[in-house]
């Protein structure tokens, strides 16, 4: 019972960051001029960047601790979890026009979710902890979301001004650290799915999880195109 609560608490809490983020953007002049569509995109992934950038801090201390200890804590995983997946479920429901790949992304995290609170991360006979290293890498891209966001507050009457100067740097380093921490990522799964492979441990958990990568890594690469382009 005590997942549930976890993940019921984190969505509630995600959402509630939702508010408090659309509150403060509104106090932007170009936020205030862009149509609700796009102020839903916007506090997404604002709000997103935010989680991301707590569970890659977060959940690095305790996977050291994890390995350390060769235990995983539950709880904590819900918790991280939840917490990642709980901003793409509420976009889901109330973030109108969503790309096709992000939805198709959104989903498939969720599925990620829904499996996790099914199996213990402490048996290499599922894909638990290789779902654990994947959000890690993935939260240390938290300023590719913060540029989606603020890209659309960029003053164009003023090429020169502090937020636009900020927003570009974003893009560029949102680009490095998302490509860095992608191709980390990519060679530490086919090494562990290799090796997984060997000991003969390789079940219908890791076909499945290859397969359901694919597309997230499909919507990485397009994303990182868009990026350096």
């Amino acid at each position: 019972m005590d997942k549930y609560i976890i993940t019921g608490n984190n969505i509630l809490s995600v959402l509630g960051l939702y508010i408090i983020i659309s509150v403060c953007l509104s106090l932007n002049t170009n936020y205030q001029k862009i149509k609700l569509e796009k102020q839903m995109y916007i506090i997404k992934n604002v709000v997103k960047s935010l989680v991301l950038l707590y569970v890659g801090v977060f959940s690095s201390i305790d996977f050291i601790h994890f390995i350390y200890n060769n235990v995983y804590e539950m709880n904590l995983v819900y918790n991280y979890a939840s917490l990642y997946v709980a901003n793409d479920f509420i976009a889901l429901l109330i973030v109108p026009n969503l790309p096709k790949t992000t939805i198709l992304h959104h989903q498939i995290t969720c599925l990620f979710l829904v499996y996790t609170l099914h199996v213990d991360f402490n048996s290499i006979g599922n894909v638990g902890q290789l779902l654990f290293i994947y959000t890690i890498f993935s939260s240390y891209a938290f300023l590719v979301n913060f540029y989606l966001g603020i890209r659309f507050l960029k003053n164009k009457n003023d090429n020169n001004s502090l937020l636009n100067k900020i927003i570009e740097y974003t893009k560029i380093y949102a680009y490095y650290i998302y490509t860095i921490s992608c191709i980390i990522n990519w060679i530490i799964h086919i090494s562990l799915l290799s090796y997984r492979a060997y000991l003969g441990v390789f079940n219908l958990h890791y076909i499945l999880y290859t397969g359901l990568l694919y597309f997230i890594i499909k919507d990485d690469l397009i994303l990182m195109s868009w990026l350096k382009n």
